[in-house]
């Protein structure tokens, strides 16, 4: 939906504001050459030019953006240079937002004075030329490009005529790289990494960024989610911070799933961004137009701030990554459960919690019935870790045994076993909590892997030919046991015969 009736209206409004910005780009270079001082606006930029994810900083930049606002306002009464009203078409595009009630309702502040109303509506108005403007002489110079221009102008309009604006759903992946630069995860998701430009643009300094400042930066890459809108009710919109509430998307839990799946140290994101698709409301000097989302604290417990990622993912890694994001969109809901388990698991502050999740998440997987017994559970996890070629199974099997014998301790209010605190996996002594989260993940690149494992093809293919094949051995070393017997019966015989 448009603010607008047809394509051909849209070109008349960004002819007329092309116009007003021509102007305030000729007034602008003229004060320029007259020694004009403009005022500034700061950017980000590296500490001491180093280009690293830990090295942003604002407010000290060499690089600084003019702020042509300031010679351009509604008024005079702030000592500005040229009012609006001054500029060439300025009242024929104001005048054309009028004439279109929807337009004009976007730039006004509902219940204000009526004078107050006009006031707030040129501002607004006469915003669009002069930020145009401001991108052109950053990007352009003095120099008129009306390509260029009218590219900035367009942008601004088309933010002017939609109801609900189209974004991309960026989202910074904490504590893990990437080998690529981009990876398609399906057509509407992937994986790309963030350019100099745009870790400068996400750490603007947004003033409500200092309580995760030490985590916010640790990223190379982000998942973006494409096919995203924003509401754009009103002009005015823009300036209320978004608030920090939870957003609904499940193919960015499931990411998040395969890789804490995939990737054995702690990950998540504090921090959502959207990114403009065709439009804009404001320009940032060079920076890519990026706005800021809410912060989520969707993070794993055990993430510590760092100098550089924990983690690189190979290309090898990757495809296996991309391949279990498919594969978890296709399985059936047993399989999600446990894989929210396991995020949920890793963001828990307490250890019972963590244990608990990483539990059910297991029992998704392996349990099959309700009431099937520890043993059961011990010897179908270690029947699906073998399958992955972890052989140590008599240790797997204790473990998950201790592991439950904790976990009805925990659940039906009984002491805690002291042997459980601690179990024996690859011949060291781990947390319990590690190896519970250590048999989910594996359970889960299992499945991810091989859909058809379900506990019935654990029994009878894995378990039931692991008995087969113990079954053959026994009664090949029974065969033998029989044929050596019947050799010694007759040696025996013979032996008096021969002597």
């Amino acid at each position: 939906m448009t603010r607008i009736n047809n394509p051909d209206e849209l070109d008349t409004l960004v002819d007329l504001a092309l116009r007003v910005a021509v102007d305030v780009l000729q007034k602008s270079a003229e004060l320029d050459k007259s020694g004009h001082e403009f005022k500034t606006v700061s950017l980000p930029a590296f500490v001491d030019d180093r280009v690293d994810y830990r090295t942003v900083k604002s407010g000290a930049s060499v690089e600084r953006a003019l702020d042509l606002d300031g010679a351009f306002t509604n008024d005079n009464r702030w000592g500005t240079k040229y009012q609006y009203s001054e500029l060439d078409g300025f009242e024929d595009l104001i005048n054309y937002v009028i004439e279109h009630d929807d337009l004009k309702r976007f730039h006004s502040l509902a219940g204000g004075r009526d004078e107050f109303m006009e006031h707030v509506l040129r501002v607004n108005v006469g915003k669009l030329p002069v930020i145009a403007a401001e991108k052109h002489v950053f990007e352009n110079g003095w120099e008129l490009n009306t390509e260029a221009l009218r590219e900035h102008v367009l942008k601004l309009a088309a933010w002017w005529v939609l109801d609900e604006v189209p974004i991309q759903l960026v989202v910074p992946i904490l504590n893990i790289s990437f080998e690529s630069d981009r990876t398609e995860l399906d057509e509407k998701t992937f994986i790309e990494r963030m350019d100099d430009g745009f870790q400068l643009a996400r750490a603007s300094g947004n003033p409500r960024v200092s309580a995760y400042k030490e985590l916010i930066p640790m990223a190379t890459h982000a998942i973006v989610l494409e096919g995203w809108t924003l509401p754009n009710p009103t002009a005015l919109t823009w300036l209320w911070t978004p608030e920090d509430s939870p957003i609904e998307a499940p193919v960015l839990d499931r990411f998040f799933q395969v890789l804490s799946t995939f990737a054995e140290e702690p990950t998540g994101y504090v921090q959502v961004l959207y990114r403009p698709v065709g439009w804009s409301h404001e320009f940032t000097g060079p920076l890519p137009e990026v706005l800021p989302g809410p912060f989520l604290p969707h993070y794993s417990t055990a993430l510590k701030a760092a100098t550089e990622p924990a983690k690189t993912l190979s290309g090898s890694e990757i495809e296996l990554l991309r391949e279990g994001f498919t594969s978890l969109g296709r399985q059936e809901n047993i399989v999600s459960v446990a894989a929210q388990r396991l995020l949920d698991a890793e963001r828990r502050p307490s250890d019972v919690d963590r244990l608990l999740d990483l539990c059910i998440g297991i029992e998704a997987l392996v349990a099959g019935n309700p009431g099937d017994a520890t043993y059961k559970v011990a010897i179908r996890i270690a029947a699906v870790l073998a399958e992955l070629g972890i052989s140590n199974s008599v240790e797997v099997i204790e473990a998950s045994k201790s592991l439950y014998s904790l976990r009805s301790a925990i659940v039906h209010g009984r002491k805690r076993p002291a042997k459980a605190v601690n179990v024996t996996l690859h011949g060291r002594q781990v947390d319990t909590i590690e190896a519970a989260r250590y048999f989910l993940r594996n359970l889960l690149r299992a499945r991810l892997q091989w859909p058809e494992l379900t506990t019935d093809d654990i029994d009878s293919r894995i378990i039931g030919g692991a008995l087969a094949l113990w079954g053959q051995a026994v009664e090949s070393t029974h065969d033998q046991g029989v044929e050596t017997e019947q050799v010694s019966s007759s040696d025996n015989t013979s032996g008096p015969s021969d002597t």
